[in-house]
């Protein structure tokens, strides 16, 4: 399936609501979107915070970028975390230093020039693979520097510059390996959520769900398939229902007929190598997380 023409949907990395409220319309309207897409998409751009400043100097520049691919790989972690639960790979349809326009604009061109625009390409490429990263396409081969921004690789089709060789270097290299995502076995609690709605903190450690629309998901990382028992510790004052799903596949349901603390039976499940997202979601009533467990 999907071996010769491959769909993708476009989104925006930055502001993932706009790829789960997309893939929860198609989940919701015609089904699983993994019978549709290949995979999601957004951008690996990277950039200094205010690029307005008109007098930034080359210094100032290489300063600062390191900061925005900081939060970049923050921003591609979360990304790849709503791939993964609709089972869907993470791709980039474009990329590479965005320093655009025409404040400061001598400066931004000499930053492409510069050989530290290598190591910020190699190391924007090597927290993309790092946060399960598939396939990351570079904007453009060769185009003018100018105000309108400098996407080419180079300027001139001609001579090399300091991104040629990072490209070059990263098709040399092997991918690092993925290191986002809490190791199993592990004990995961609320500071380990990498995406939730509708949930709130009471202050002692758990999460509080409040119904339905309530959810806590956490990325893990498999070094080895097998067989996995999946658990959850919770608290509630009242009948509740709450469901384990794993990558969008419905595990279980536990169901808390009493007041206290519960240690929800563990479910079997077999986990392949690689990210796994495991989400608690609220069916009906509300509840306390205290965390959830992952041992072999």
């Amino acid at each position: 399936m999907m071996t010769r023409v491959r769909p993708v949907l476009a989104s925006h990395v930055a502001r993932p609501i706009v790829l789960t409220q997309g893939l929860e319309f198609i989940e919701r309207t015609y089904g699983l979107p993994s019978k549709f897409f290949y995979a999601a998409a957004g951008t690996t751009y990277f950039n200094i915070l205010n690029d307005t400043r008109t007098t930034l100097t080359v210094d100032q520049i290489f300063a600062e970028l390191p900061v925005q691919l900081k939060v970049g790989l923050q921003e591609q972690t979360t990304f790849t975390a709503v791939c993964q639960y609709y089972k869907l790979k993470n791709v980039a349809y474009e990329g590479g230093p965005h320093l655009y326009g025409e404040a400061s604009l001598d400066a931004k061109v000499a930053a492409n020039r510069d050989p530290r625009m290598k190591d910020m390409i190699l190391q924007n490429y090597k927290n993309w693979f790092s946060a399960g990263g598939d396939l990351n396409v570079y904007f453009n081969l060769a185009s003018p520097w100018d105000k309108y921004g400098s996407w080419g690789l180079t300027d001139n089709i001609e001579q090399d510059t300091p991104k040629n060789a990072a490209i070059a270097e990263v098709l040399e290299t092997p991918r690092p390996p993925v290191t986002i995502g809490s190791p199993v076995p592990a004990r995961l609690a609320s500071d380990d959520v990498i995406l939730s709605e509708g949930v709130y903190k009471p202050g002692d450690g758990s999460l509080g769900f409040t119904g339905p629309a309530s959810s806590a998901s956490f990325l893990v990382r498999v070094a080895a398939a097998k067989a996995y028992s999946v658990g959850a510790h919770l608290k509630s004052d009242a009948a509740a229902k709450v469901k384990l799903l794993i990558d969008s596949d419905l595990i279980t349901t536990w169901t808390l007929k009493a007041r206290g603390e519960t240690p929800a039976r563990p479910a079997t499940v077999r986990l392949d190598e690689g990210l796994h997202v495991i989400r608690i979601g609220d069916e009906q009533g509300s509840f306390r997380l205290m965390s959830v467990s992952v041992a072999e």
